[in-house]
């Protein structure tokens, strides 16, 4: 059992006992241990086994006391989905974050609809990307968001564009 299998089964013993949640606190604390064991799993590789940890702790949130979504492990679980090629889990998510979610994770969600759409090569994908422009966005979301672009582009053989939005990463990256 490697550190990182160990990590996971021991935050995993922490979930299991884990009985109910009556306060902010508490919550914040099973998601965090929640996400936790998904990122390790991402990071050897398993999709499927993180897949399958955030969706055990988006159903155990709603069972407790204190039922809060955890929207950033909803977040988390849509960028799986896209990444998996799950796109209509990754859409339903994403749509459910727009309807209920809260405005602070509104930059999360456009870019991996933006993902999705680029991906499925709809028509619509610039007035995404455009929603997503008009953000106050950090530096690394400029580049990721310029990334998109490149990508829209390139997958539509406008390959001018593409290089444009390209070198804006790269002065981005100065």
């Amino acid at each position: 059992c490697s550190g990182a299998e160990a990590f996971e089964k021991y935050l995993s013993d922490f979930l299991s006992q884990v009985t109910d949640v009556v306060c902010h606190n508490e919550h914040q604390l099973v998601v965090s241990a929640g996400r936790a064991i998904a990122k390790s799993m991402l990071d050897r590789g398993n999709r499927q086994g993180a897949r399958a940890a955030l969706g055990d702790l988006l159903a155990k949130c709603r069972l407790y006391s204190f039922c809060q979504t955890p929207w950033t492990a909803l977040i988390d679980l849509a960028q799986i989905e896209v990444s998996l090629g799950n796109h209509d889990e990754a859409e339903a998510l994403i749509r459910r974050v727009r309807l209920e979610g809260p405005p602070e994770i509104k930059t999360a969600r456009l870019f991996i609809l933006a993902r999705i759409v680029i991906e499925r090569q709809e028509p619509w994908a610039e007035v995404i990307l455009g929603e997503a422009a008009a953000l106050d966005l950090t530096e690394l979301e400029r580049a990721d968001l310029h990334l998109l672009f490149a990508e829209r582009f390139i997958r539509t053989d406008k390959i001018d564009s593409a290089v444009l939005h390209l070198k804006a990463v790269e002065e981005i990256s100065k």
